[in-house]
């Protein structure tokens, strides 16, 4: 059973490199930030999967060719990401806003075909597209969504979700990875914290949701001496990543949050620009979309 999964894994990377060598790989100069930042995620489950592979079918000269070539055209990808600090505008935001959209919906019809009700199919998707467990019931209380929101951080931002690439940079900016990781969950924590207040206001609702979701970064993270560094981090980086975020306006740059970690990860170093330029938008986005799709699964927008 394992050695057919494996021949399929092979079959589909070769598929999928011979397709790419025909069609040829688009210019990442000619291309928005939106697309750039998901044929990333797409090059790098590619060369995942490579590197999961048995040592033999790396050996595959096919195999071995491709996974040069997609290596190769992830740091032109990230390369042309770097380059452009100021070119992420509020358009190619909801640009990426409208492709998660868009996946939901797919992937709920594709459940709803299986015979889920739209309700499960919509749980589900979410789930899947966010990588994180189910909210609770639409019953639960505002602030149990809230409390919910935070505790699922634990699911969506993990240190072994670390790429490779990042990894890369890291060891070039001379950076530990624990310090990295931490200013990591910090913008995520962030960003779902600027979600709920800009999606649901601070009255009502939106202040019950918030009450749980700060309840768990207060009473239960402050009191966990593993977790205390991050909380007081979380406290810090709150005010500077809220101006940044103010300032996502229309023909502004969503990349001020790539400026505002850079500056908090280290001064005066290229490589540690370039990977706070190009990977701290993305970790913002996705805190931000999912919060997004959580509030809606859970009625509240």
């Amino acid at each position: 059973m394992l050695v057919e999964v494996i021949a399929i894994i092979v079959a589909v990377l070769i598929v999928l490199y011979v397709l790419g060598t025909k069609r040829g790989d688009p210019d990442p100069s000619k291309m928005s930030v939106a697309w750039l930042v998901n044929r990333h995620k797409s090059e790098t489950e590619w060369t995942s999967n490579f590197l999961f592979l048995p040592f033999k079918s790396q050996q595959s000269e096919s195999l071995s060719k491709a996974y040069d070539r997609r290596k190769a055209y992830i740091e032109q990808i990230e390369s042309e990401l770097a380059k452009r600090p100021m070119n992420v505008t509020s358009n190619e935001f909801a640009d990426v806003t409208g492709i998660l959209l868009r996946r939901l919906e797919k992937r709920k019809k594709s459940h709803m075909n299986k015979g889920l009700s739209e309700a499960n199919a919509v749980e589900l998707a979410t789930a899947e597209l966010t990588g994180l467990p189910s909210l609770p019931p639409t019953s639960s209380s505002p602030t149990d969504i809230g409390q919910r929101l935070c505790m699922d951080l634990d699911y969506s931002c993990k240190i072994e979700q670390v790429s490779v690439q990042e990894r890369a940079l890291l060891a070039a900016a001379n950076i530990p990875i624990d310090r990295y990781f931490a200013e990591v969950f910090a913008l995520a924590g962030f960003a779902r914290d600027y979600a709920i207040v800009k999606l649901l206001g601070n009255a009502g609702v939106g202040k019950e949701v918030r009450e749980g979701y700060l309840e768990i970064w207060t009473k239960v993270w402050q009191e966990d001496l593993a977790r205390t560094a991050v909380y007081r981090l979380f406290i810090q980086r709150c005010p500077g990543y809220a101006k940044a975020a103010e300032r996502i306006q229309p023909g502004e740059a969503v990349d001020s949050i790539g400026l505002e970690f850079s500056g908090f990860l280290a001064q005066n170093n290229s490589h540690a620009r370039q990977l706070a330029l190009t990977y701290a938008p993305m970790y913002y986005i996705q805190h931000f979309e999912s919060t997004r799709l959580s509030l809606h699964q859970a009625k509240l927008t």
